[in-house]
Formats: C-alpha cells, sequence, structure tokens
C-alpha cells in the first residue's frame, strides 16, 4: 500500500545550501579557512601526497585529481599491498586513505548549519506537514545538513522523539529515546557515524561546531577529536572508524548496517505514492543505486511507481529541458517521458512551491509538466 512521498537528495542539493560537490572537497581543504582545524595535521599529509604524486597544477579544482580517482588509487594500491612510490609504502597509503576521510570531514563541517538547513527543512515541512505520514527521505550524501533538518523535524512533529537511521545505532542517548518519527536513510553512510569492524558496534558522533540537538546534548562525542586522534569500541577496544562509501570505483556496501539501510530504503520506495530527486543526476556508473531504485520504482515492485509521479530537480541555466539534458535523458531512459523534470534549482523551485498550492501533499495530483520543447 502506497501511503508517503520519498525524497531522494543527491550532491547537489548540499551544493545548493552551500556546500560543496564530490570534485570541489580536495580544492576546499586546503584553503585557508581550514588552517586552524583540528584536521590539519591529516589535510597537510594528503598536500603532501599530492605534490609528491601529481602535477603541482592546482590553482582550481579542476586541476585537482578528481576525488573519486584519487579514492580509487589509494583503494587499489592497499587492495594489492604496493607501495605508491619509493616515500609511501603501504603502512602510509593507509596513513593518506584515512586522512583524505578527515579532509572530506574538515570540508563538510565547515559551513553555516543554520543557513544550510533552510531549503532542507522548507522540503521537509512542504512534503510530510503534520504527524501522518511520516517522513520517508532517502540521501546519497554524508554530510550533517539533513541531520539537523531531521532531527528538528521529527522534534515538531513528535515531541521527544528522533527519526531513525534504519540501522543499529549503539549510542546510548539515541538507544534511550523511545520515540521515532520519520526515517533518514543514508545509504552511502555519514561523517557522524563510528563503526567497530570487530563488533559491529555503531555510535553516532557530534561535532562541537553544529549544537548537538538539546536533549541529547553532551553525550555524543566529538566527532572533531574523533577525526583528529583515535577513538576506541567501548565494547571490544577496537578503533572506531567512519562508515563513509567514498565516491571511488571500488564501492564496498557489505557492512551489515549499510545494507539494513539499503533493504529498508527500497522498502520504503516500494511504499512511495510520490518520489522527488534533489540534486542527484543518475550518472550511468552508479549501478546499485539504479538498481535499487529500478527494484523499488518499478522492475521488482509489483504496483510500479508512475512516471508522472516522479519529480527531478536539477539546477541548470540552460534551462533544457528532459529530451536534451543529459541529466533527463538518464532518467527518461529509466522511467519514461512523462517526468515532471525541473531545472530552475533546489532553492527558486522549493519558492514557487510554498508559493503556490501545497503540491507536495500525499493524495494530491502532480504538480504540472515543465513546459517541453519540441
Amino acid at each position: 500500500m502506497r501511503d508517503t512521498p520519498v525524497i531522494v537528495f543527491g550532491a547537489g542539493a548540499t551544493k545548493d545550501c552551500g556546500g560543496p560537490l564530490t570534485n570541489e572537497i580536495l580544492h576546499d581543504a586546503f584553503k585557508a579557512e581550514l588552517s586552524q582545524s583540528q584536521q590539519q595535521a591529516k589535510i597537510a599529509l594528503v598536500q603532501q601526497f599530492l605534490n609528491d604524486n601529481f602535477p603541482p597544477l592546482r590553482a582550481e579544482y579542476k586541476d585537482y585529481p578528481s576525488l573519486p580517482l584519487l579514492l580509487s588509487l589509494l583503494d587499489t594500491a592497499l587492495d594489492r599491498k604496493h607501495a605508491f612510490g619509493l616515500q609511501w609504502p603501504p603502512e602510509r597509503v593507509a596513513e593518506v586513505r584515512q586522512a583524505v576521510e578527515a579532509a572530506i570531514f574538515a570540508v563538510l563541517d565547515f559551513r553555516s548549519p543554520q543557513a544550510e538547513t533552510a531549503s532542507y527543512m522548507g522540503l521537509l515541512q512542504l512534503a510530510y506537514p503534520g504527524p501522518a505520514p511520516e517522513a520517508r527521505v532517502i540521501s546519497l550524501n554524508y554530510d550533517m545538513i539533513l541531520d539537523m533538518a531531521m532531527f528538528d523535524l521529527s522534534e515538531q512533529r513528535m515531541p521527544g522523539s528522533m527519526p531513525s537511521y534504519g540501522c543499529d545505532i549503539r549510542t546510548q542517548a539515541y538507544q534511550n529515546c523511545l520515540g521515532r518519527w520519520g526515517s533518514l536513510y543514508k545509504i552511502h553512510g555519514s561523517i557522524n557515524w563510528l563503526y567497530c569492524s570487530q563488533c559491529h558496534h555503531l555510535d553516532i558522533g557530534w561535532s562541537t561546531k553544529r549544537g548537538a540537538p538539546s536533549r541529547i546534548g553532551s553525550v555524543y562525542f566529538s566527532l572533531d577529536q574523533q577525526y583528529a586522534s583515535i577513538v576506541n569500541c567501548p565494547e571490544c577496544s577496537t578503533r572506531l572508524r567512519p562508515i563513509l562509501i567514498t565516491p571511488t570505483y571500488r564501492k564496498d556496501y557489505r557492512n551489515p548496517h549499510v545494507s539494513r539501510i539499503w533493504y529498508e530504503a527500497e522498502r520504503a520506495l516500494q511504499r512511495a505514492n510520490r518520489v522527488i530527486f534533489v540534486g542527484y543526476s543518475l550518472p550511468d556508473d552508479d549501478v546499485e543505486v539504479i538498481y535499487m531504485l529500478k527494484r523499488g520504482l518499478g522492475a521488482a515492485n509489483p504496483a510500479p511507481l508512475l512516471p508522472r509521479q516522479i519529480t527531478v530537480i536539477e539546477s541548470d541555466v540552460q534551462n533544457r529541458d528532459l529530451k536534451t539534458h543529459p541529466v533527463g535523458q538518464r532518467y527518461r531512459a529509466l522511467f519514461g517521458d512523462c517526468i515532471d523534470f525541473r531545472t530552475e534549482g533546489f532553492g527558486p523551485w522549493l519558492q514557487a512551491c510554498q508559493l503556490s498550492n501545497p503540491l507536495l501533499l500525499p493524495g494530491l495530483p502532480a504538480p504540472p509538466l515543465a513546459p517541453q520543447k519540441i
């Protein structure tokens, strides 16, 4: 029984809220603003590795090796136990791999939380205006912007509750909260998740820059300290590591918590009466995500979602239509011609919805299609 809309957030949503795209992260990590970050030693290690192994042509973000390429090279070297040149034996390559994760955290943690959450919160309030239906949100990002909005919305809709992450989080404050409202499925992990590979313990951390939800306060441990040094598992003393399915060509989704989240996300898609994609470009090499979408919305679903119930929000100054925009073409190939394809960007599209009819409420007709060029 379909009973709720589902919202899928990609990297473009983070960009619209002031955050970086994937391939801007390396460039942003070396900006002067991060010179006082607790992750500075890790960032310096990444910079040294780049200086030793790549041409010094890095004035703009396009001059850097892409983050997926860098991570893929590091993962390949680690998998084969190869050195990366004379100065970078396997153990140092492993340090660089962890340092890149710290650099990602530093960049994503640098932004202004209050300004970031405004668009997310606006869409969530519009799509889920009351206690029912509960929010069902899938995120392909691992920043904490959406988490903050979901915690706030959960408190508004059911005081004293927290959203479900769809996995077994053992942080005591989270466990002690008996109320759950809404679900946030972060299928690529999150920078505020810390995992023990020995006993599978999963904790949530929180950045000191971002005020933790008031009912949790200081119970969450500091992510800043975790990425700067070592935090051990409270159950077996193994080192905790973040769960980040980073944009490498060697993605590994076998983590038991991540596997559970993917299952729950697919089930949410199967029950959806409307799906809204915000800033997800549906790249051809993102096979696992595309497979989940096809199973959830069509291929393995006994009642597949109709194309007119799918909205895709992109930002395109050329205002290309579904058939000529590269992203539109990919969605059209999977779901058909009648997709509600929007190119004004997340913020302007949301403002237009807020000023017109409550188009996102479940049970109402889908909004009119964007004009299509002939």
